[in-house]
């Protein structure tokens, strides 16, 4: 639901480079992903920190 929301709400604000890193980060596992959103401390794969920034910080209402 994460991002769902994300995607409906802020994918027309992302630039390419944006896209292609959301792209990129839905290859992956769920459960990395999850951990990845909602654990400050889980590091993402090199690439990925940008959009997973961008997606707490709209989970968290400030996007």
């Amino acid at each position: 639901m994460l991002l769902e929301r994300f995607v409906r709400r802020a994918l027309n604000r992302l630039d390419a480079e944006e896209i292609e890193a959301l792209e990129r980060l839905l290859d992956q596992p769920d459960q990395d992903i999850l951990e990845w959103i909602t654990s400050p401390e889980a590091v993402p794969p090199t690439g990925l920190g940008g959009i997973v920034v961008l997606i707490r910080t709209h989970a968290l209402g400030r996007y």
